[in-house]
């Protein structure tokens, strides 16, 4: 009997995270787009990948701002697309995206 559980149960998971892997929509794609703003939304910008607006373009822009305007020297960028752990074919992208390792501004100070 606790052979059989044992086996259920995998065979639950299994299924599960093949539910995940194959029925989500855009599952595979390593990053769709990563929203960033400062805390009062002075400087906002989207990055997407596949359209060549990348982490590299968001912080010369982001350093161009902050010239350009030196009342905003202090300025600190944040993240405000959340990671959706349920996305399991996304997991490798949000390890491996510089996007991703900036810090998450909650929704309730934006």
């Amino acid at each position: 009997m606790k052979y059989f559980l044992c086996f259920l149960l995998s065979a639950i998971l299994c299924f599960i995270v093949v539910a995940l892997l194959f029925f989500n929509k855009n599952n595979f794609v390593i990053i769709d787009h990563v929203n960033f703003q400062t805390k009062k939304k002075e400087f906002t910008f989207t990055v997407t990948a596949a359209k060549g607006r990348d982490v590299q373009m968001m912080e010369r822009r982001f350093q161009d701002f902050k010239e350009e305007n030196p009342e905003y020297k202090n300025l600190k960028l944040y993240r405000t697309t959340p990671i959706n752990y349920l996305k399991i074919g996304k997991w490798v992208g949000y390890r491996a995206n510089p996007a991703w390792t900036y810090p998450k501004l909650p929704f309730w100070k934006r």
